[in-house]
C-alpha cells in the first residue's frame, strides 16, 4: 500500500511541476499579446485553474506526506523534502499569485490600469519561481521513490 501511494504522489507530483512548466511557457509566449487579449486570456485560464488547482495542488503533497511517514529513514529525507518543496509552492501560490489573479480577475478588458504590464510579469516571475520549486519537489520525490522501491 506505501508503494502505491509513493508512486501515484510522485506522479501527480510530477504531472503538476509539468503543468506549471506549461502554463508558464504558455504566459511567456502571451506577453506579446495586447492587453485586451491578455486580460480575456488569464481570466478565462484563472477561472479553470481556480476550480481545478486546490485538489491538484493537495493530493501529491497528501500522497507524499504519508510516503514520509511511513517509508523507511533513507526514503523518509527526501519525501520530506519534496513535502517542503510542495509547502513552498503552495506559500507563493497563495500569497503572491493568487491575490494577482483576483487583481486581474476584477479588470475590464481593455481598460487595465496602466501598469498591467509589471503586474503580468510579476505574476510570470512568481509562477517560473513556484514552477523551479515544483520541479525540485518532484526530483526529491523521484528520487525517493527509486530508493523506495
Amino acid at each position: 500500500m506505501t508503494s502505491a501511494v509513493a508512486v501515484i504522489a510522485v506522479i501527480l507530483t510530477g504531472l503538476i511541476a509539468g503543468q506549471m512548466l506549461a502554463i508558464g511557457l504558455a504566459n511567456r509566449a502571451a506577453r506579446s499579446l495586447p492587453e485586451r487579449s491578455w486580460t480575456l486570456r488569464f481570466q478565462a485560464e484563472n477561472k479553470l485553474f481556480t476550480k481545478t488547482m486546490p485538489p491538484a495542488l493537495l493530493l501529491p503533497l497528501i500522497g507524499l506526506i504519508w510516503s514520509a511517514l511511513l517509508t523507511a529513514s533513507a526514503q523518509r529525507g527526501l519525501f520530506f523534502a519534496a513535502v517542503a518543496l510542495e509547502v513552498i509552492v503552495l506559500v507563493i501560490t497563495m500569497t503572491i499569485e493568487v491575490p494577482i489573479n483576483k487583481q486581474v480577475a476584477s479588470w475590464r478588458a481593455g481598460s487595465a490600469p496602466p501598469a498591467w504590464m509589471e503586474i503580468r510579469d510579476r505574476w510570470l516571475r512568481f509562477h517560473w519561481a513556484r514552477t523551479l520549486v515544483g520541479a525540485c519537489s518532484f526530483t526529491c520525490a523521484a528520487i525517493g521513490l527509486r530508493i523506495h522501491l
